[in-house]
């Protein structure tokens, strides 16, 4: 190897840590870690049981009040599909092991946002550790005949899993975790991440992703309007 090729992988090194580091910060700092609700018309209370040391939390609306959907999560897992035997929209969480991260959803007009937890957290630098109180699984289960407008999603480090679902638009920025869609049928699909892979099936008219360090692995059923991608290793 060549020393201005060795000099070029370095420096490509350095940038792709920098701009990792940048996304986990600016999105903690500004979308998941500091963020409040204000002026949310619709507040129920979240049931909670600890009798195993865990919580496992929940609420539940009216699946045709809500038309949209927006997530801020920090870590765990992410589940969005369809209950046959459902007539509402579902959120449940499991996994916590501290009540004061307890899950918050809230619902302004036709949007229903779900939040980690009411309180911000701090995290004291780059060298960011995701303990196990911060590591939760969140599930959403809606109407088979549901369809999601518009759903936005916010996250640090979870994994999402999207099935059987058809979604208008999504935007999503994340600095890792995996991301798949499976059987989906959605018009135009917005993503941003550091290193988090994607993996899509199904139905898709038009694609934007950015990515540091992540692939694009896709099997449509259709012939996409438009597929725009930019990446950097």
């Amino acid at each position: 190897m060549s020393k201005n090729a060795l000099i070029r992988i370095i420096l490509w090194s350095i940038v792709l840590v920098l701009l990792i580091g940048i996304l986990v910060v600016g999105l903690g700092a500004s979308r998941i870690f500091d963020r409040g609700f204000r002026g949310d018309s619709d507040a129920p209370s979240v049931s909670s049981d600890w009798s195993n040391g865990e919580a496992t939390s929940s609420c539940e609306y009216a699946a045709e009040d809500i038309r949209n959907l927006n997530i801020e999560w920090v870590s765990g897992e992410i589940i969005l599909q369809p209950d046959d035997t459902a007539d509402t929209i579902r959120v449940m969480e499991s996994g916590s092991s501290d009540s004061k991260y307890q899950m918050v959803c809230r619902r302004s007009g036709s949007t229903l946002t779900v939040q980690f937890c009411k309180d911000s957290i701090d995290f004291p630098s780059f060298g960011i550790s995701l303990g196990a109180e911060l590591n939760k699984d969140l599930t959403i289960l809606v109407p088979s005949d549901w369809i999601c407008e518009e759903l936005e999603i916010d996250t640090a480090a979870a994994d999402l899993q999207i099935r059987d679902m058809t979604i208008r638009e999504v935007d999503f920025d994340g600095a890792s975790g995996t991301c798949e869609f499976v059987n989906c049928t959605v018009d135009n699909l917005n993503m941003d991440t550091a290193s988090g892979d994607v993996r899509f099936q199904g139905t898709l008219r038009t694609l934007d992703f950015d990515a540091a360090s992540a692939s694009f692995i896709a099997e449509f059923q259709n012939t996409p309007d438009r597929l725009d991608m930019d990446g950097m290793s």
